[in-house]
């Protein structure tokens, strides 16, 4: 838009070419340039070249012809017409849209380049991108005469940057996905879809504060502006009858293979080369795209935005008949697709009627696969023949009126869906119902199984789920399988050493086996934990192998697992841009491929990596988000772990209220362990109180010592940025021999050269960490490195090292840490001092600096004047403008 607006104010510039594909949104931008130029006071002609009237000399623009009074040539009747509209456009500015100039005849298109070329007439054209385009109108933009702008469809990183461009901030992941794809990528159509959700009040700001808050979210299904579905319906209001009835299929049901398609638009006297025929024309219009899939060609719609329209304005009845028609087509035909019992099954739900219960089982389960469990519950609830409550009544017998199949699927989605006690409950009528039939013990086992996960995720009791066996009709190799679940607990609740004892029970089990997916990674998880990182990546490496040929069914781990703790691997090996790259790869891929859990796994290691990285406003969202799913799903123990991460951004960015509402979130959870520490002693660093934090995490460090590695090392490098190196420099030693990751070795290194204060082993360890990724760190220690120069009177080496410092700092977007201090003042104060000096520069009161940190009034104002002594300032404001220089 800008670009055609300056463009436009070009000296000699006569026109504006908009070249692009079908569906783009070429003739809405040209419509609104076009506008644009006209107003004021000026004339907008259109013409609109048509296939039907390119066979007709002059026939697309026949309403602009100026007609003589007598006979004459079509040369003479083309200088005549330009002849009159130019002194037309010299009276009051006149601007001709030319829509669909690639239809144009010759003599159109020598009309329309002869009055751009008159100098009074500006003409504004579109063209569909590969279509022969007759030489007249290529000569305007070649010659230099108009300005041609190329329109395609956007990515969704463009998208998104757009969308935030309009909104003036971020828009959070799951907003840009869904703006994304209603747009289909058309930038009209997404700044219209953005301005009316907003308006609309659905399009809001996250509510809080500091840099997990700001950020655009949905709160309520995007709403479809008129203006947008006029748009539309203007492109297919030329359409006859025949040809909408296809649409609108498409609409219901795309993708729909050509041949059924074919089938359900023919009528009477409809021979095959005319439905052949109308569909390639529709295509030619770019109306519907036409893709092969192994022997089949599918047809889909070639923009969301026609199947919304679409949608929105056929009448309910015959919707809902379609869809009927549909599902009868897709089941005559013999499920040709993968999900076609999905895609029946909903086309039965939007027209309200029962699922046939043939299909009900299979749909619901391919539901499951999607991680979308309220879908597979609506389908059993319209399954054929199956009327039951959230719970299944027993007969009078005692028995249940479904199979143990139906109820063990009915069990899984209330597992699914966080509803621990139905699942429960059903579970019990599978195992009352197997007492009394023949089976083969396979439902038992999973019945087992499935309680295992409901009580250890959903319901936190954790001695009773590990009191369950396999039972004695059960299947055996579930044994395995259940063993290692217990094992990833264990791993969870910070006893990797007790995972590794009960895996040591588990006998040989079969390669290529759910029971080896589950040992692989119960493996992978306790060996990354105890430090063992070869074995623990090898041990995924197989995990991923084994779930490859066996794909994914709602008994395996949720496949975002195996990147989760692949993320984590990499990241305690001290490959933080691995690390990183995998999480981003990971998270684009979610969008209807994992549930929410795994993706909220993702995040929450996504956000500790990018914390490292010194990216703490995206690592606070990532970590918001993912605190979200867990706080809703009922998973505390996980909350709390997000919450800590959450904390932890926060306190980087210097967001202390912030930091405290996610300590209060993580009392809320009634979790009170290791994560709720860790929470509250990040609240306190980033409120200030930088002394009374690092105690709280050297004692959480100490409750933690000796069960899992990963953790323990991480919080060693937390500590050493802090400024406590000598309280954990022989644990980080200790670490680098028993943890065979290059990440121990590098935190070992900057602990030693912290606690030694030495400015040369600083500035090495700056330089390692910042090639490992751990920019944070890599600029902590620079700074550092400075200082200890300053206070070792070597003033010439702290200066030649501090261009490479301000190099890192500069890296490291949002970052407010006591590390970041000027080295002048870190090398000149106490770090009491430095707190307090820090409090003050913030708008403490020496009132309230004394209350917070516990001190005399008196006390804190000594501290306040040794502070603008040894730095030679004069006031709180000279302190503030320093530390704020150093940002």
């Amino acid at each position: 838009m800008r670009r055609g607006v300056a463009a436009a104010g070009r000296a000699g510039c006569t026109g504006l070419i908009v070249v692009g594909p079908a569906g783009v949104g070429k003739s809405a931008l040209a419509e609104v340039l076009a506008n644009d130029f006209a107003r004021d006071g000026g004339e907008l002609l259109r013409v609109t070249a048509t296939p039907s009237a390119m066979h007709i000399p002059l026939g697309a623009v026949a309403p602009l012809l100026s007609l003589p009074s007598a006979p004459t040539t079509q040369a003479d009747l083309i200088r005549h017409t330009v002849s009159s509209l130019s002194v037309r456009g010299t009276e009051r500015r006149l601007t001709i849209l030319v829509d669909d100039a690639h239809l144009l005849d010759d003599a159109s298109a020598t009309l329309v380049q002869q009055l751009a070329l008159a100098g009074s007439v500006f003409v504004v054209i579109t063209i569909r991108s590969q279509m022969p385009v007759a030489d007249p109108i290529t000569s305007l933009w070649k010659d230099g005469h108009a300005e041609r702008l190329e329109l395609d469809v956007l990515g969704l990183g463009e998208s998104t940057a757009v969308a935030a461009s309009i909104l003036g901030g971020p828009v959070q992941p799951s907003a840009a996905i869904t703006l994304f794809e209603a747009s289909g990528g058309n930038p009209l159509f997404l700044q219209q879809l953005v301005a009316s959700a907003r308006d609309a009040g659905v399009l809001v700001l996250a509510a809080g504060r500091g840099p997990a808050a700001g950020g655009w979210r949905l709160q309520a299904p995007l709403p479809v502006p008129s203006d947008l579905v006029a748009a539309v319906e203007t492109r297919l209001h030329h359409l006859d009858e025949a040809d909408r009835s296809i649409l609108e299929l498409l609409a219901l049901g795309e993708p729909l293979d050509a041949q059924l398609l074919e089938e359900l638009a023919g009528g009477q006297g409809v021979t095959d080369g005319d439905r052949d025929e109308r569909l390639e024309r529709l295509e030619s219009e770019g109306l519907i795209v036409a893709t092969p899939d192994r022997r089949r060609l599918e047809i889909r719609l070639a923009h969301p935005m026609y199947a919304e329209m679409l949608r929105m304005t056929m009448p309910t009845s015959w919707a809902n008949r379609a869809r009927v028609t549909l599902a009868n087509a897709v089941m005559s035909s013999g499920y040709r697709r993968r999900d076609d019992a999905l895609r029946i099954a909903l086309w039965h739900l939007g027209a309200r009627v029962k699922i046939p219960s043939s299909i009900a089982q299979l749909a619901a389960r391919q539901a499951l696969l999607r991680f979308d469990a309220p879908l597979a519950e609506q389908i059993m609830r319209l399954s054929d023949g199956n009327q039951f409550t959230p719970l299944v009544a027993p007969l009078e017998d005692g028995s249940s009126s479904l199979n143990p199949d139906d109820l063990m699927l009915l069990a899984t989605i209330a597992a699914f869906s966080s509803r621990a006690d139905d699942a429960n409950e059903y579970l019990d009528q599978v195992d009352s119902l197997l007492d009394t039939i023949r089976h083969d013990g396979r439902l038992r086992s999973q019945a087992t199984v499935l309680r295992f996960d409901v009580m250890t995720y959903t319901q936190g009791r954790f001695a009773e789920a590990f009191a369950l066996e396999v039972p004695s009709d059960g299947d055996p190799s579930v044994g395995a399988a259940l063993t290692a679940r217990k094992a990833i607990v264990l791993v969870a609740l910070a006893r990797p050493q007790f995972a590794e004892q009960l895996l040591a029970t588990v006998p040989s089990v079969a390669a290529g086996t759910h029971a080896d997916l589950w040992v692989s990674i119960a493996s992978a998880m306790t060996s990354a934990s105890l430090g063992r990182l070869q074995r623990g990546r090898a041990m995924i490496d197989r995990a991923d192998a084994v779930f490859e040929r066996l794909g994914w069914d709602p008994s395996l781990p949720d496949p975002a697992v195996l990147s989760y703790v692949r993320i984590r691997l990499l990241q305690h090996d001290g490959c933080l841009r691995e690390a990183a790259e995998l999480a981003e790869r990971a998270i684009e891929f979610e969008s209807d491929r994992w549930s929410q859990q795994g993706v909220a796994w993702i995040r929450m290691a996504a956000s500790s990596v990018y914390r490292a990285q010194g990216r703490p406003v995206l690592a606070a969202e990532m970590a918001e988000t993912s605190a979200s799913v867990f706080e809703r799903t009922g998973s505390a123990e996980l909350a709390a772990i997000a919450l800590s991460e959450l904390a932890a951004a926060l306190a980087t960015a210097d967001e202390a209220s912030a930091a405290a509402a996610a300590a209060r979130r993580c009392d809320a959870l009634g979790v009170f362990n290791f994560y709720n520490r860790i929470t509250h002693a990040w609240a306190i660093v980033a409120s200030g109180s930088i002394t009374d934090g690092l105690g709280l995490l050297c004692e959480a460090l100490a409750s933690r010592r000796g069960r899992e590695a990963r953790e323990e090392l991480l919080l060693v490098l937390d500590i050493v940025r802090l400024g406590r190196a000598r309280d954990v420099v022989d644990l980080a030693a200790e670490l680098a021999v028993t943890d065979d990751g290059r990440l121990a070795a590098v935190v070992a290194a900057y602990a030693a050269a912290a606690a030694a204060d030495d400015g040369e082993a600083l500035e090495a360890s700056a330089a390692t960490l910042a090639a490992r990724g751990f920019t944070l760190a890599a600029g902590e220690a620079a700074v550092s490195a400075c200082a200890a120069h300053l206070r070792h009177a070597d003033r010439r080496r702290s200066q030649a090292f501090t261009p490479v410092a301000d190099e890192l700092r500069a890296r490291l977007d949002g970052v407010r840490t006591p590390g970041m201090q000027p080295a002048t003042m870190q090398a000149a104060l106490a770090p009491r001092e430095r707190e307090v000096a820090g409090l003050a520069a913030a708008g403490g009161t020496s009132r309230a600096i004394a209350d917070q940190l516990g001190l005399s009034q008196r006390t804190v104002e000594s501290y306040v004047q040794n502070a603008f002594d040894k730095l030679g300032l004069a006031s709180r404001n000279e302190l503030a403008l320093m530390l704020a220089s150093s940002r």
